[in-house]
């Protein structure tokens, strides 16, 4: 939507900006139209921003954790057997790797995917507190 209304902004002010420059608008100024393509680039920005920021991916099997986070900028592995400790809070997860933290954020994730992480997360703390 927000891509919508950036595109419509842009076009919409280079437009004016046309028909002022050819003098066919005289109701609209200058300001306008130069509002209206400011307007639509800062939106363009903006959706081109949480689109790069929204992606994210978490999978697991028995032996690692693999991650691609937005606050991590690569896909980084963790080995089950080399936790030592998990810290799970409302939209972070702390692991434990030794005497290293790693943090990953979830704040780009979705409500129930939220939930299914922190269940996997808080089933390796009951097995490494074991």
């Amino acid at each position: 939507m927000l891509v919508i209304g950036a595109l419509f902004a842009l076009f919409g002010g280079a437009l004016l900006l046309i028909r002022w420059l050819g003098g066919g608008v005289q109701e609209f100024s200058l300001f306008s139209s130069v509002a209206f393509l400011i307007q639509g680039a800062l939106l363009a920005l903006l959706g081109w921003m949480n689109l790069r920021s929204g992606r994210y991916f978490i999978a697991w099997d028995q032996k690692e954790i693999q991650c691609y986070l937005p606050a991590m900028k690569r896909l980084e592995s963790f080995e089950i057997d080399k936790i030592t400790g998990v810290e799970v809070q409302l939209f972070e997860i702390h692991l434990h790797l030794g005497e290293e933290i790693r943090t990953i954020h979830l704040e780009n994730a979705q409500f129930k995917e939220i939930r299914r992480i922190k269940d996997k997360f808080e089933e390796i703390k009951r097995a490494v507190e074991a």
